[in-house]
């Protein structure tokens, strides 16, 4: 009769557990510095990681305004679900009042690794603030006798009238 040897299968070793991109979460919130009348707050937490392309275990945010006036109004219209945080929040200029409000985001992974990050914004009712693109490259190199030329786009908040005047004032600095 034919003998049978046994048969051999390679060894594997299994890893159950967070892997290196789960280890760490990194909360990053931007809101611009500044913002004016009829302005809305957009709040972009898309570059927050850690969480291994699954849905964060928890979404906690807070919200605190340097009048101690109540933020509830602005706390219900922040999103407390995973996919919500892949695109800006926008945050309704109704919803706020001249004030210097600072933003908290604190985000749990599967695992229990917890990040969190703030971010702090004025919001000044007394001005209007364009929002200014300079078209082109954002870096120019000439001479001191040269003439600069550049072209920018500009667009105001939306309850501001298209005929209302533009003042502005351009700042130049030399990069040591």
């Amino acid at each position: 009769p034919p003998s049978v040897s046994p048969s051999i299968s390679p060894s594997f070793h299994l890893l159950l557990g967070p892997d290196d991109d789960s280890t760490v979460v990194t909360v990053t919130l931007e809101v611009p510095p500044v913002i004016g009348w009829c302005t809305d707050l957009v709040i972009d937490a898309s570059s927050s990681n850690g969480n291994n392309n699954t849905s964060w275990k928890s979404i906690v945010w807070s919200v605190s305004a340097a009048d101690q006036s109540d933020m509830s109004n602005v706390l219900n219209a922040l999103p407390t679900t995973s996919i919500a945080l892949h695109d800006p929040i926008v945050i309704s200029w109704t919803l706020l009042t001249t004030n210097i409000y600072t933003i908290s985001l604190e985000l749990t992974n599967q695992y229990g690794v917890i990040g969190q990050d703030s971010a702090s914004v004025v919001y000044d009712i007394s001005s209007v603030y364009p929002e200014v693109t300079i078209i082109g490259s954002d870096e120019l190199t000439a001479y001191p006798y040269e003439t600069v030329s550049t072209t920018m786009s500009v667009k105001l908040p939306e309850c501001v009238p298209a005929s209302s005047a533009l003042s502005y004032l351009w700042q130049v600095f030399v990069d040591s």
